[in-house]
């Protein structure tokens, strides 16, 4: 354990350097700053917020297949008024069959009518749709803190979902705990606490109304049914191998904005990633985690008869889910032409290290476009760091706090 903290400093301290960055290129700089924020400035406070919007889309191809569905219909009417005028000329000595052309083209007016109608219907509907989720992304906002210290194994996140509109507001907060030393999760349920009170009446327990909290062990069979530990200590070099397959000249350094000046950052770079580069970042970093896993399996096995192959076969439902997790995301976009366009900018201070994230997602999906005609999805997201060597976390549980998963089933059992 020790020897593996000394190697992470001396690789957090050579990636950082010891004095200025402004001479390095901008993929180095944020390169760099991630590198540092994983393994050496891993202990901080954070804080930020999450916030849809419906945007205009200028989606031609909807647009000119409307133009294009007009224009048929008009030019099928068009065709068919002239074919009854030609009949009728060729036929004005019969009256049976011009009762018979006028009656036919009635029935070619009536239906583009009724067309028209049912186009107008869905238009209507389709607005009123738009309208309804442009209300709620508007009125809706996720605002969050937490704390992450990875030498003592402890991250907590406390989401808080927001909707605020005229006479309403609303508000609900779940803080989770990840105790990777002991093993445990931690819950505060004090927002459902008397629906949860009212489950466990039945149970007849005094003490059970007294628990804020609601704990439960994390699975050594998790831990290495999916080596839950490799795959942490494979993650930031996952991450940089994802980000140098980018390339660099999707790294632009920006002049500073108000956000970065009231968190006193010294660099601003954006990292400007579409569709197809978001799948080459994804699936590269799943498929550098399950190479990484592989070799320290490899490294630490001294039995010579085990074979690259057994050890394959060893930790094969990990692998299936890196291919279907890559396949599926591909997969995905390609079926239902879903897309993800996304500007990310990254807040350095004069030695490189990472301040705040401002990242801005755009969504496209022939779905949402069906729902939302000319819309997109825009999700921003503002998170900001407070490096500090003793974070400061919310929940602090306890045994007269806490009720134990485990109790709670024996208290259900009884």
């Amino acid at each position: 354990m020790k020897n593996s903290t000394i190697v992470w400093l001396i690789i957090g301290f050579g990636l950082t350097g010891c004095g200025t960055i402004s001479d390095q290129a901008p993929d180095v700089m944020v390169r760099q700053a991630i590198q540092r924020n994983i393994t050496r400035d891993n202990q901080f406070n954070f804080k930020g917020q999450l916030q849809f919007r419906l945007e205009e889309n200028h989606n031609q191809l909807t647009i000119q297949s409307r133009t294009n569905k007009t224009s048929a219909i008009d030019g099928l009417e068009s065709n068919n008024l002239s074919s009854v005028k030609q009949r009728q000329s060729r036929t004005n000595d019969s009256r049976n069959n011009n009762l018979k052309k006028n009656q036919n083209d009635n029935n070619i007016i009536t239906a583009h009518a009724v067309e028209d109608e049912d186009k107008d219907l869905d238009d209507s509907y389709n607005l009123a749709i738009t309208k309804f989720i442009d209300s709620i992304s508007k009125n809706s906002s996720l605002h969050f803190t937490g704390a992450v210290d990875i030498p003592r194994g402890k991250v907590e996140l406390n989401p808080e979902l927001r909707y605020e509109a005229p006479n309403i507001y609303s508000s609900v907060k779940i803080p989770m705990q990840l105790d990777l030393r002991n093993k445990l999760w931690i819950i505060d349920i004090a927002a459902f606490k008397p629906q949860v009170n009212l489950f466990l009446s039945k149970l007849k327990s005094s003490k059970v109304s007294d628990n804020t909290y609601l704990s439960g062990n994390i699975s050594s069979k998790f831990y290495d049914k999916y080596y839950a530990k490799q795959l942490v200590q494979a993650l930031p070099k996952a991450i940089d191998i994802g980000l140098s397959n980018l390339g660099k000249n999707n790294f632009v350094r920006l002049t500073m904005d108000k956000q970065g000046h009231q968190v006193g950052a010294s660099y601003r770079i954006r990292l400007i990633s579409n569709e197809k580069q978001n799948r080459l970042f994804f699936n590269a970093v799943m498929q550098s985690i399950g190479e990484q896993i592989l070799q320290a399996e490899l490294a630490n096995n001294t039995d010579s008869e085990v074979s690259d192959n057994s050890l394959k076969e060893k930790f094969a439902e990990l692998h299936k889910i890196i291919e279907l997790a890559s396949k599926g995301f591909t997969e995905e976009s390609q079926k239902n032409g879903f897309k993800i366009d996304m500007n990310t900018d990254f807040y350095l201070d004069g030695k490189g290290r990472l301040l705040a994230i401002k990242q801005i997602d755009s969504f496209f999906s022939k779905r949402l476009n069906d729902l939302v005609v000319n819309k997109k999805l825009d999700a921003t997201l503002w998170m900001q760091f407070e490096y500090t060597s003793n974070p400061k976390f919310i929940l602090k549980p306890t045994s007269d706090n806490t009720l134990h998963l485990n109790s709670l089933r024996d208290l259900i059992r009884d």
